[in-house]
């Protein structure tokens, strides 16, 4: 399904470029991700863009540097197969590179009142402190309440200043392929929907580690939903937009 979602390579540094070989931790297992979800001539929508792959415990503040900027971030999750609603992994990614975190650690927010500073602990707070609550731009995603929610009952997780691409551009039709066309509206032409492509895309809502499709799937859907927002939803809207913010709520009526 490479060719379907989109090609994903692993890439070593025998592979690599010298500037990609400067951006990219070697460290951690990593893909270039090339879209085949929407066609046009703007080199956005050509751009090979890496993705590093790493466990939450490995995540450092370096890692997410390339994220603090005033653009739209992507965010995708991918569950556990037969789970109720685990989260396994999450993407986040912009117009121009992408980070995967494998979720594996225990579930809840003990880690928030942990005194043992843990690894898992230190990385949890940082990807909330830095991406996923931040206030200087949107974070957005498809099918957004759901995965706000799941990843706070998950692993305690907070998420604020969100935006629900479907209930931005489709509100009375959250069909992802719906969304996508009423974002572009008709008379655009400088891109166009592949649609079965998209709407392969989002059949599945698993993850494995171990099947390469997965992740290539779990970035494709956080690049889309940036790419919306980005493209189609000029500044003075996303400031109207209504927002998704979990700090408002009471942690303890989340938690399960």
């Amino acid at each position: 399904m490479g060719e379907v979602l989109g090609s994903a390579v692993t890439l070593s540094e025998s592979h690599l470029s010298d500037e990609d070989a400067m951006a990219l931790p070697l460290q951690h297992e990593s893909m270039t991700l090339t879209q085949t979800l929407i066609s046009g001539p703007d080199e956005k929508l050509n751009r090979r863009i890496p993705i590093v792959i790493m466990k939450e415990s490995k995540l450092k503040a370096e890692d997410l540097a390339a994220f603090d900027h005033t653009g739209p971030i992507g965010i995708s999750v991918g569950y556990e197969e037969g789970s109720k609603g685990k989260v396994l992994a999450l993407a986040i990614v912009d117009e121009n590179q992408g980070l995967l975190i494998e979720l594996n650690g225990k579930k809840g927010n003990g880690w928030r009142n942990s005194t043992s500073n843990s690894k898992r602990g230190q990385a949890r707070r940082l990807l909330e402190e830095t991406v996923l609550c931040r206030a200087i731009a949107p974070l957005v995603g498809f099918d957004m309440a759901p995965l706000v929610l799941s990843i706070c009952n998950s692993f305690g997780l907070v998420v604020s200043n969100a935006i629900d691409v479907q209930d931005t551009f489709s509100p009375d039709d959250r069909n992802e392929l719906v969304t996508v066309k009423t974002a572009m509206g008709e008379g655009f032409i400088a891109m166009s929907p592949k649609e079965r492509n998209i709407e392969r895309l989002f059949t599945s809502r698993f993850y494995d580690p171990e099947e390469r499709r997965c992740k290539v799937e779990l970035a494709s859907k956080a690049w889309l939903a940036q790419l919306l927002v980005a493209e189609f939803l000029p500044q003075e809207a996303r400031e109207t937009v209504r927002r998704i913010d979990l700090g408002k709520l009471d942690e303890r009526k989340v938690i399960v």
